[in-house]
């Protein structure tokens, strides 16, 4: 068996940070690859980001990949973001 994983859904596997502005006061702040948003420290506000469109949404071996958890996290999001979310298993 290989150890070779899908190289598109690396930033939710293997997350990093990202660093984003808080659109209410402009603080820095941290958003992590794996991560929809925050909550900006400074002063509360809601923080989302663009949620890239990955393989995660329509690979038939996303969940496999990802694993379930994670999988059904993300396509919950989109759902939850109003997007149309194309992967047979949603």
């Amino acid at each position: 068996m290989s150890d070779w994983k899908c190289p598109g859904s690396d930033s939710l596997r293997s997350p990093r940070p990202e660093i984003s502005s808080c659109p209410a006061c402009g603080r820095e702040l941290e958003i992590w690859s794996d991560e929809a948003g925050t909550t900006c420290p400074g002063c509360g506000e809601k923080v989302s980001r663009d949620l890239p469109v990955g393989c995660w949404e329509w690979c038939a071996a996303a969940r496999d990949c990802l694993g379930a958890d994670r999988h059904d996290r993300w396509l919950k999001i989109r759902k939850d973001k109003g997007k149309e979310v194309t992967n047979d298993q949603a």
